[in-house]
């Protein structure tokens, strides 16, 4: 059973937590304003009043106090972001889907604190540095998560293959419970529209420490498996290795 004290906090919890969105102006203020987040279009939002400057069919930042419901709900002025939608089909379809663009100042602290790897700590991993293994990636990609390797495998099955998948090991800068690991959890996968990239980490490690650029030391997840000639996974094995990407190449050199 709650008690009287603890219904109160909690009533007042929910007032005081702000919800900030993107929505276009109807008019000029005062005004309604139309939401692009899916689930908030049912929802009569008024702007009382603004900057001057503001127009119809302005794109606002605006700011709900307390629980969203439906039925009239006043919100405030944030900023201003453009006079129409034009060119504001990205940030609009981040919004629409919820999608987590800035990271926190916690995990940003967190993120400029990381050191690069360090390669003389491998005697927990298996060392896969001379092994001239290859990215391939597309012509325009800014990050290489994973890279390839393939030799013959003659021991038994003529024809057969032992290759090597490598990817990125973020878990080796990302800690369990981490103000970064909240982050990503939250963000789940990074987000590709055309004219942008919303990363599922901050850039230092998705463009750099956990890149797998050529001629440098990378912590990764590898695997080792084993096929036969046609094709079938005859054995395989999971380790923590070392890697020292020899190539960085695009689907159209390797397919050369």
């Amino acid at each position: 059973i709650i008690d009287g004290t603890a219904v109160a906090q909690l009533r007042k919890k929910q007032e005081d937590t702000e919800h900030t969105f993107l929505a276009q102006l109807k008019g000029k203020p005062p005004c309604m304003v139309r939401p692009f987040h899916r689930e908030l279009q049912g929802i009569d939002f008024f702007l009382h009043n603004g900057p001057e400057t503001l127009t119809e069919n302005a794109v606002v930042r605006v700011a709900a106090k307390g629980q969203v419901k439906r039925g009239p709900t006043s919100v405030t002025f944030i900023e201003n972001i453009a006079p129409t939608t034009h060119g504001l089909e990205a940030a609009i379809a981040l919004e629409n889907h919820s999608v987590p663009v800035p990271f926190t100042p916690e995990a940003l602290a967190y993120t400029a604190n990381l050191e690069p790897f360090d390669a003389t700590h491998t005697h927990t991993r298996e060392d896969l540095r001379n092994i001239p293994i290859v990215t391939i990636d597309g012509a325009d990609a800014r990050d290489f998560d994973d890279a390839v390797w393939a030799e013959k495998w003659e021991n038994g099955h003529e024809n057969g293959y032992h290759i090597i998948v490598a990817i990125a090991d973020v878990a080796y800068y990302v800690k369990a419970e981490s103000d970064l690991d909240k982050n990503a959890l939250e963000r789940g996968n990074s987000t590709y529209l055309p004219t942008q990239v919303v990363p599922m980490l901050p850039e230092k490690l998705s463009n750099n420490l956990c890149s797998l650029v050529p001629k440098e030391d990378r912590p990764v997840l590898a695997v080792h498996m084993y096929i036969d000639a046609r094709g079938n996974l005859k054995k395989h094995t999971f380790t923590r290795a070392i890697i020292h990407s020899h190539a960085r190449l695009t689907y159209e050199q390797a397919q050369a």
